[in-house]
């Protein structure tokens, strides 16, 4: 457990990083599992972060996007009045306030969504969707959501065609509807995706290859939809191959790649379920880094590791 110097305005994570990334009053500092910290100065206020790989995404309190390189400092400007931004490995995705969405990078698998599969060196506007609310950007694929709470996919899985032919799936080359999925409030995407609906249905399923779960399964259908219910699971993050969840009782869930109990990697269990994290209690947020999870209560920070 550490404590953080002020009570922040927004906290961040990243399935890139286990480092926990605090803005207050504009200003950036970045806390190590051991409560290390280290302040980030930039020219301007930020208002939303997101770490990769080599880079720091940041959004600032005017709606600008910039890169900043996590070597040299080095700060670049990108694009302009950006509301929601999302980056898998090496590709990244832009929404601006006019709800057009706006991607580049890496384009393995076209899970950039634009018909090709060359890389996209500067933001380009995808013309296929309009009205976008929503991004999120994986390795093998992307999920988008719309104004009028349509969920689309971009995906290595065509699940529409292998339901004809499964044995030959093909490659969503660009942004094509889940039909089971309309009126949705929000998606979350990690270690498999969620998708909750305005009545408060949950959805989950896989997507980048073959599953049983690749179709969006709700309620009965899929169990850790049924246990997100039950648990009135309302908030989630997610790490590299985990997710963290919490209720309105302040109550911590777990599913995936166990964070907590100490094992070789041969031992490593993977929690099928949603498991609550009984020595938690009252708890006002959860954040997944990419192997390890952060809890907060009030200035506290408890942090879930092995």
């Amino acid at each position: 457990m550490f404590y953080l110097e002020n009570e922040p305005d927004v906290i961040f994570s990243s399935s890139f990083t286990n480092d926990l990334f605090v803005i207050t009053d504009g200003e950036l500092t970045v806390y190590d599992e051991n409560g290390n910290s280290k302040k980030m100065l930039t020219t301007y206020k930020l208002k939303s972060i997101f770490p990769a790989n080599d880079t720091i995404w940041v959004i600032d309190i005017e709606n600008n996007l910039y890169s900043i390189d996590s070597k040299s400092k080095k700060s670049t400007f990108v694009l302009s009045d950006v509301i929601d931004f999302s980056c898998g490995s090496g590709s990244y995705a832009a929404i601006i306030e006019n709800g057009d969405l706006y991607v580049w990078g890496e384009n393995t698998d076209y899970i950039l969504g634009v018909g090709e599969k060359s890389n996209i060196e500067e933001p380009f506007l995808v013309s296929s969707v309009h009205n976008v609310k929503k991004v999120e950007l994986r390795n093998r694929y992307a999920l988008l959501l719309d104004e009028h709470g349509q969920v689309y996919e971009c995906d290595l899985v065509d699940y529409k065609k292998s339901e004809k032919d499964s044995s030959t799936p093909g490659y969503v080359k660009e942004f094509q509807s889940i039909d089971e999925l309309e009126n949705i409030q929000n998606i979350i995407s990690g270690y498999g995706n969620i998708a909750i609906k305005n009545t408060g249905e949950i959805y989950y399923w896989f997507s980048g290859f073959k599953s049983n779960l690749k179709h969006p399964y709700v309620g009965d259908l899929s169990e850790i939809s049924a246990y997100c219910e039950r648990a009135n699971i309302m908030d989630y993050s997610t790490g590299l191959m985990f997710y963290l969840g919490i209720n309105g009782s302040g109550e911590v869930y777990y599913w995936g790649v166990d964070i907590i109990t100490k094992a070789t990697r041969k031992e490593e269990k993977i929690a099928r379920y949603p498991t609550k994290i009984k020595q938690i209690k009252n708890a006002e947020a959860v954040y997944a880094g990419r192997n390890i999870g952060y809890v907060k209560k009030g200035k506290s920070i408890i942090v879930l590791k092995k």
